[in-house]
């Protein structure tokens, strides 16, 4: 679906979805610009990329620091010429209840997922314009929909990312850009597990009750599949979807309470 696309990701090298979009988007053949903070874990999968034929780089940026994504933007143009898409993946969550949330806890979250998601459209934008195309995708969170307790804050984030994909689609529709969202919900990996282990003992057991319980589909959900959803957003496939909000969650938000 994407051969010969120039498409960023940032948080494109993370132990979750960001690892499962990059290996996704590489086999459907775009050449995937990898924008991380963890040079090691990025350079390990641009590595194994093109160890599988697949086209990737890697990109060390800070995206809560809009110079440094400006300066990044500013590389892989003079390189590229181009930037056909643009996923932003790079995330952090927050399991706190709001009135005992630091400044600082505060701070980072809002910096990364919703200033750096704001950053790097602000930056790829213009080049869009020019080329009177392009494609971004913006992934959230269930909890930009619905959330529970402990994660007011985060909700508050990932509420705003879907804010800023309907404000950004309304606004440069008439350029040919498309701005989309993805909600994804309990999904395989590492940091989700580092999440899940914040409150219970059996990581295993909560993760085989959460998918049979709370969700349709008894399934869990893995990277590839975000992967899979970003890559039909971000081709032509999708040309006449703009200013939406999908959810990849396995049917969770469709029901009201567990099953059981």
């Amino acid at each position: 679906m994407l051969k010969n696309n120039i498409i960023i990701v940032t948080g494109g090298a993370g132990s979750g979805i960001g690892h499962g979009l990059s290996i996704a988007l590489a086999e459907h053949h775009a050449t995937v610009l990898i924008i991380e903070k963890d040079v090691l874990l990025m350079n390990k999968l641009v590595k194994k990329l093109r160890s599988k034929g697949r086209k990737a780089e890697g990109y060390e940026c800070d995206i809560a620091n809009g110079a440094q994504v400006n300066s990044t933007v500013k590389a892989i143009l003079k390189k590229h010429k181009r930037v056909d898409g643009l996923v932003n993946s790079a995330g952090v969550g927050l399991i706190r209840p709001p009135a005992k949330c630091t400044d600082e806890e505060y701070n980072r979250i809002m910096s990364i997922d919703l200033y750096g998601t704001f950053a790097l459209c602000r930056a790829v934008i213009p080049s869009m314009i020019r080329q009177k195309r392009g494609s971004i995708v913006n992934i959230s969170s269930i909890h930009g929909a619905r959330t529970c307790a402990n994660y007011g804050v985060y909700a508050a984030a990932k509420s705003g990312v879907e804010g800023l994909t309907r404000g950004l689609a309304a606004h440069y529709g008439a350029n040919g850009i498309r701005v989309n969202a993805i909600q994804p919900g309990l999904v395989d990996g590492a940091q989700t597990r580092r999440i899940v282990a914040q409150f219970t003992k059996n990581v295993p057991k909560f993760m085989h009750d959460f998918t049979h319980n709370r969700q349709c589909l008894d399934h869990l959900i893995q990277p590839r599949e975000i992967g899979e959803a970003a890559a039909f957003l971000l081709s032509d496939r999708s040309q006449s979807i703009t200013g939406a909000t999908i959810p990849v969650d396995a049917g969770l938000l469709t029901l009201i309470t567990s099953k059981n």
